[in-house]
């Protein structure tokens, strides 16, 4: 879970790695963390330091200098957690994939993105904005990011399932 939390602090950086914001939180059907657990705790880092050279402390109540509850929500679902970042009116989501196998800890963070191929399957709140966009194509203005509702388990797995993701790894635990 500290993996999670540290890819969400990181994940506010690469912005440009989703397309896609949320109405709320998600998982929806999810409970929120109301603290992040001890064994997740410490400092972390993405493993490419070209994408980001800082380092995220993660702690009982934050990541790097977000805090839980304020503009941070993190849930979790098995070895997925989400960081759900509220800026804006919407929810940007970043998923930290965290794998054990004898002693080797895996953490990964997932970019969730909509295609043009996948776009039918998601209830897609400013479709209209998005197409008048694409129909003027605007200079200098970047694309508005989908911004979807009600969104299933199968449709999340859809989401998750785009090559866009990057390596985390656990420089030291905390003490």
């Amino acid at each position: 879970m500290k993996n999670l939390v540290f890819f969400g602090a990181l994940a506010l950086f690469l912005a440009s790695c989703t397309n896609v914001v949320f109405v709320s939180p998600q998982p929806e059907y999810i409970d929120a963390l109301t603290d992040i657990p001890e064994k997740y705790h410490g400092i972390y880092e993405f493993e490419d330091s070209t994408i980001n050279k800082d380092s995220y402390l993660v702690t009982d109540s934050s990541v790097g200098e977000f805090v839980l509850g304020d503009s941070l929500i993190v849930k979790q679902r098995g070895n997925y957690f989400y960081l759900n970042f509220f800026e804006e009116n919407a929810y940007t989501v970043y998923v930290v994939k965290i794998t054990h196998s004898l002693n080797y800890e895996n953490i990964e963070m997932l970019f969730p993105n909509i295609t043009d191929e996948n776009a039918y399957l998601f209830n897609i709140i400013n479709i209209e904005e998005i197409k008048a966009y694409d129909k003027d194509q605007i200079m200098f203005k970047s694309r508005p990011n989908y911004l979807i509702d009600k969104v299933s388990v199968n449709q999340m797995s859809v989401l998750l399932h785009q090559p866009i993701s990057d390596d985390i790894v656990r420089l030291k635990r905390r003490k």
